[in-house]
């Protein structure tokens, strides 16, 4: 199963997997269905537009998973609904895709660039029917 594609370059295996061995960090059925719809919806088509170079680093975070890393209480991680995008050292390249998830009008609540030391990344969170909340853009640095 965790071999399974979710979009045509996106596993459900990417999308689970951490450097955090201690921790289990497998989807449930709901889980995996928004992962699924985060893979095609959102992550696919901007793999399409950048290419090979977009990589994901987070996705789907179990609650101890999510707690080891220190993650929101609320995060969008959990439900498999939120990735994180690695830009390595380049926040241009960070800033940019965030502006298109928006230019590719993407079904995303969430963009967040964020930093720790000279490291960036993107996170990216689905909006689904279900989400209250207002789509939001902002930045974060983390120590």
């Amino acid at each position: 199963m965790m071999n399974e594609m979710l979009s045509e370059n996106f596993s459900l295996r990417e999308l689970t997997k951490t450097v955090h061995t201690e921790c289990t960090n497998e989807p449930g059925p709901r889980e995996v269905a928004n992962l699924r719809r985060l893979a095609r919806e959102v992550l696919q088509p901007l793999r399409d537009s950048w290419g090979d170079c977009l990589k994901v680093n987070s996705g789907y975070r179990s609650l101890l998973l999510n707690t080891r890393v220190r993650g929101a209480k609320e995060s969008y991680h959990l439900q498999g609904k939120a990735a994180d995008i690695d830009c390595g050292t380049s926040a241009l390249k960070a800033m940019t895709l965030a502006v298109s998830c928006n230019t590719l009008r993407l079904p995303v609540v969430e963009t967040i660039v964020s930093r720790r030391g000279a490291h960036y990344w993107l996170h990216v969170a689905l909006r689904t029917s279900d989400d209250p909340k207002k789509p939001v853009f902002s930045t974060k640095e983390y120590r």
